[in-house]
């Protein structure tokens, strides 16, 4: 469906992509791993025209393409959703599905063929339930993400790159987003997704391909590999304890104390810091937990 040969993406001093080559099946969910900074999200914005390759080409039902934009790959039949949402959080969803290709008749936008196109695809998705007259804002991050889908969607693309679709979801909004991806594969899209998550991973893709330091480490079908081999060629050695024994809380004087402290978005916390230690801070979008960062960056 489309091919990747010899890409390779500079910035700099940096070489993200070094001599990439891959190949994306037709109606198949093909996923994208590795570490940070391993080159993944570069390779996915390449595919769908938001950045252009130092090196290399691609290739589109065989046939070599150049994308200078995202435009020119949805043109070509390529969606490309970012990790960031492109929505205009002060419109609705219908407003936000339609943006820049409003049907017009008589030089008036045709809201009830907006409503209805958008409608659509909501139920063949399985999302009937989600309100698109509300403003983005309005809705939830996953509710916001399928917006995003079906903006893509009503372009008529064949390919459709999501980066990261569920790094800012709940587990419970997890869910419906990779049954989402599921039902694009089994109506005939073709799906390549960046993931950091094995569960996920293992879940839904059929085909994984794998970067460590802008090269390709593992190419394979799902079916062919466990989780061992996929981490082995994301980290270059065998992990042999994935929780290791920690030595515990340092003993020494708090660096940090706060004392109910509150701010927008955070209710009031006692917490305290310890020299020598790291603090992880847990919470679902929405909790807090960026909000105590500021709180502690003096932003």
């Amino acid at each position: 469906m489309i091919s990747a040969r010899n890409l390779t993406m500079r910035f700099g001093a940096v070489t993200a992509l070094d001599d990439v080559s891959i190949d994306i099946q037709p109606g198949t969910i093909h996923a994208l791993a590795g570490e940070n900074g391993s080159g993944k999200s570069t390779l996915l914005k390449t595919l769908g025209g938001a950045q252009q390759p130092s090196e290399g080409f691609i290739l589109l039902d065989e046939i070599p393409v150049s994308f200078t934009n995202p435009l020119d790959a949805a043109r070509a039949g390529i969606g490309l959703i970012f990790q960031e949402l492109s929505l205009f959080p002060h419109l609705s969803g219908y407003s936000n599905i339609a943006i820049g290709r409003e049907p017009t008749r008589l030089g008036l936008i045709q809201s009830r063929q907006i409503r209805r196109e958008a409608d659509r695809f909501l139920a063949d998705l399985g999302f009937p339930h989600i309100d698109l007259a509300k403003p983005v804002a309005d809705l939830s991050v996953a509710e916001q993400q399928v917006v995003e889908i079906v903006k893509c969607l009503s372009r008529s693309p064949k390919i459709i790159l999501f980066d990261e679709p569920t790094a800012s979801l709940t587990q419970k909004e997890v869910t419906p987003v990779l049954a989402t991806m599921k039902r694009l594969r089994d109506a005939g899209y073709t799906v390549v997704f960046v993931s950091h998550y094995m569960e996920e991973v293992f879940e839904v893709a059929d085909r994984i391909t794998v970067l460590r330091d802008g090269q390709v480490t593992l190419h394979a079908e799902m079916a062919e590999v466990d989780r061992a081999t996929v981490l082995d060629a994301m980290l270059g050695r065998t992990l042999t304890e994935f929780y290791p024994e920690r030595d515990g809380c340092p003993e020494d004087e708090a660096l940090i104390q706060l004392s109910q402290a509150a701010c927008a978005g955070m209710a009031p916390i006692d917490l305290t810091i310890r020299r020598g230690e790291v603090l992880g801070v847990a919470g679902a979008v929405g909790s807090g937990s960026a909000a105590l960062g500021e709180l502690l960056g003096g932003l």
